[in-house]
């Protein structure tokens, strides 16, 4: 502020004390004039009208200018981010060599095998929730083939060991009846029990079939073409694992399916041979033969038979294969339950509780008049 040139400047002044007891802990300002300066105005603001195109073209250079600021930002700080990791891979390399490590794999593998209780405890826990996957990427993001070939050749332990397993649950036991393993046999129990053990090859078979339990039904049950394929593959690997092809067997044989399906299936592991499917029907025969024996010694029975003719007819008659007529019997024992021995009758016909009064007595003798009687 400028004051007139007659004025003398303004100097500041201590203020006096008006008692002991205060403080002197100020000091009065006085404006100060300034010989020489020009006299200044203060300039007036006028609002000035700014269009919407000007107010959107300010508002967009703004943005532009917020933006790029933000994204030097961004990189700056990425840039220190990359700058500190660098520097702390460096100073853990430089640490690791100066503790007798050569490479970096050895100290890795050491790390792997220590056996100190706390050091195995943090690597395992290294390990816990998504990083031990995450690991294994960046192994095979830095060397694609080695990672593969590492993949392969563990999965490929892993199926054999599970394959192994599989053919033990589908070996019937020894001395195992015929009509117990047609029983016990059950698509879902048995997909169930694969996925026991044998988890990795139950899931890349159903993948490779793009089957899910929760999946759309479809016109082929694909629950049992994948039952189908775990029995196969456990037969292959031991023929004894026969439990499915007993079951397909039977089932063939009860539907006239011709020999050479079953050689067919028999070769591709989906069945057993004509001949073992009559030896298996045999079997049962006696089986359900000895049981109908001993059913029949315990309990009341009753016995429902039929004559049997049945047609056989082929496409194209040769000389070992003719149209011919089956011509037999068949029988079905119904076990009576809640019926006490020799209560039964024989005849369906109702007793006879009373007869009719006979009398011993000549009609022509003693009820016609003798010839005697007549002449008198």
């Amino acid at each position: 502020m400028n004051f007139p040139p007659n004025e003398p400047p303004a100097v500041p002044a201590r203020s006096k004390r008006k008692s002991a007891k205060e403080n002197d802990n100020g000091l009065q300002i006085q404006a100060m004039y300034t010989p020489g300066a020009p006299h200044t105005t203060k300039k007036r603001r006028v609002l000035a009208t700014i269009t919407p195109e000007e107010q959107a073209i300010a508002s967009a250079a703004y943005q532009e200018k917020l933006l790029e600021r933000l994204e030097d930002e961004k990189r700056m700080r990425e840039a220190a981010e990359v700058k500190r990791v660098e520097d702390g891979v460096r100073s853990v390399l430089t640490a690791v060599q100066e503790a007798g490590f050569t490479s970096l794999f050895e100290f890795q593998k050491a790390l792997h095998a220590c056996k100190n209780q706390q050091i195995s405890s943090q690597v395992t826990r290294n390990y816990l929730d998504d990083h031990a996957p995450s690991m294994l990427e960046l192994v095979a993001a830095r060397q694609p083939s080695a990672a593969d070939h590492w993949a392969s050749e563990r999965f490929l332990k892993i199926i054999q060991k599970e394959g192994a397993r599989l053919v033990s649950l589908l070996i019937p036991e020894s001395g195992i009846e015929v009509s117990t393993v047609l029983q016990r046999y059950s698509i879902p129990e048995l997909l169930d029990e694969a996925r026991d053990v044998a988890p990795h090859l139950c899931e890349m078979l159903s993948t490779a079939m793009a089957y899910s339990e929760d999946g759309l039904e479809t016109r082929k049950h694909k629950d049992v073409m994948l039952a189908s394929l775990l029995s196969a593959i456990a037969q292959t690997r031991n023929e004894r694992a026969s439990t499915f092809q007993i079951v397909g067997c039977l089932y063939l044989y009860a539907c006239g399916a011709p020999r050479s399906l079953f050689e067919v299936l028999n070769h591709a592991g989906f069945a057993l041979s004509y001949g073992s499917a009559i030896l298996k029907l045999k079997q049962l025969s006696r089986e359900r033969l000895e049981l109908m024996r001993d059913i029949v010694r315990t309990q009341p029975c009753m016995l429902v038979y039929d004559n049997m003719n049945i047609a056989f007819r082929v496409n194209e008659q040769r000389e070992t294969s003719k149209d011919h007529f089956d011509n037999g019997t068949t029988a079905t024992l119904i076990p009576l339950f809640r019926v006490k021995p020799s209560s039964l009758h024989l005849s369906l016909l109702t007793p006879r509780l009373t007869r009719r009064i006979t009398y011993n007595y000549d009609p022509g003798k003693e009820l016609l008049p003798s010839r005697q009687q007549i002449e008198e």
